[in-house]
């Protein structure tokens, strides 16, 4: 017997991004600093939050100049944490490097939407489970040397394909939902 698994129609949403081809990702930021002290202990006031990349000192009075990666609480922090320590704030440079990964990918779906989650029961032990419960998988076998992929493994007994099941479409629930 094939159990048909519904649409939960209050989860059916239009999706603002339907048929869009291109997603960008946000990887992250890269926050880079620089600026001059007299001092070199200064390093040991801000290692929770800057990592030196590199430093140098013109001559006995000069200062240092620092350069490096700002880390952990960010350059807002970092900033305002050199100006108590007193760093001239004309000597700061901040720089932030943002990230974004372009990903091509198939048409983004019409409708975002899940299905319910019914108590279905095993062919093989009986016992009902629901059918979020049930696992999948993929199997290597030696002899053939290929992977085999497969669906609604019994969380009791552990059968593979325990039950047969059948997904309604968005279409077939839209008219349902009418």
């Amino acid at each position: 017997m094939t159990h048909l698994v519904k649409v939960d129609l209050r989860t059916i949403k239009e999706n603002p991004n339907a048929g869009n081809t291109l997603s960008v990702v946000d990887n992250g930021s890269t926050v880079t600093a620089s600026f001059k002290h007299h001092n070199i202990e200064i390093l040991d006031k801000i290692k929770d939050c800057f990592i030196v990349e590199r430093y140098s000192k013109r001559n006995v009075l000069s200062y240092f100049h620092f350069n490096g990666r700002v880390i952990y609480k960010g350059p807002k922090v970092f900033y305002n944490k050199l100006l108590k320590l007193g760093v001239d704030k004309d000597s700061i440079e901040i720089n932030i490097e943002n990230h974004f990964h372009h990903m091509h990918h198939a048409p983004e779906p019409d409708y975002y939407y899940k299905h319910l989650d019914p108590k279905v029961k095993c062919k093989h032990c009986g016992t009902k489970s629901k059918v979020s419960e049930m696992s999948s998988g993929e199997f290597y076998y030696s002899s053939t040397e290929e992977y085999i992929y497969y669906e609604n493994i019994c969380p009791a007994c552990g059968v593979i394909e325990c039950v047969d099941l059948e997904y309604e479409s968005i279409e077939d629930a839209l008219r349902r939902k009418k």
